[in-house]
């Protein structure tokens, strides 16, 4: 019943276009594809500058950068902001999700502010191990944020109950929210 909701609320989406029936641009396989595109062109220096500590942060498997005490880092986020003519606004703070050792889910950082005029986008990613020799930031790293955006495209036309596209028949991590018989639930991922 939830693949035939979030089908009918798209299909309404893209028929009435003066009205925001999906108002998380997050969940519009378009709207993430612009999203993947400005992230793909964007120079070098700033993906570096942006993305850095994110990059950083997935890479640390310790929870060093937590100052709670850590049994499992289980996702880092970023936000991402991107213009309504295409450009890159901005980025938040990474959040971390982790579990501490009472079991409890905890995140470094509760919410962002949003610049106004943007629309927010967001990667995530467990942590993972990447050997600095075996990929290079921040070239590799904005390759991988490009596929997480993809394998979002993905998961919201699953979450329909729709094939994806060919480009987006792809393997990987995308929306990270899932409900127990796998589809993705909105609206945190």
């Amino acid at each position: 019943m939830q693949q035939v909701r979030v089908r009918a609320e798209y299909a309404a989406h893209a028929h009435f276009e003066d009205e925001e029936i999906i108002e998380n641009p997050a969940w519009l396989p378009a709207e993430m594809e612009r999203a993947m595109e400005v992230i793909r062109t964007l120079p070098t220096e700033t993906f570096a500058e942006h993305f850095r500590e994110y990059y950083d942060a997935v890479r640390d498997h310790t929870g060093e950068r937590i100052d709670d005490d850590v049994q499992s880092v289980d996702r880092v986020r970023k936000h991402i902001y991107i213009s309504a003519d295409n450009e890159f606004v901005d980025s938040s703070e990474t959040s971390i999700q982790y579990t501490d050792t009472s079991g409890e889910t905890r995140v470094t950082v509760e919410s962002a502010t949003d610049p106004p005029s943007a629309d927010r986008f967001v990667v995530t990613l467990p942590p993972l191990t990447i050997e600095r020799d075996d990929f290079e930031f921040p070239e590799s790293f904005q390759a991988l944020v490009v596929s997480n955006l993809m394998c979002q495209i993905r998961d919201i036309y699953l979450n329909m109950g729709e094939e994806p596209p060919t480009e987006y028949q792809v393997e990987g991590i995308g929306k990270t929210t899932t409900l127990h018989d796998g589809l993705v639930s909105r609206p945190d991922g």
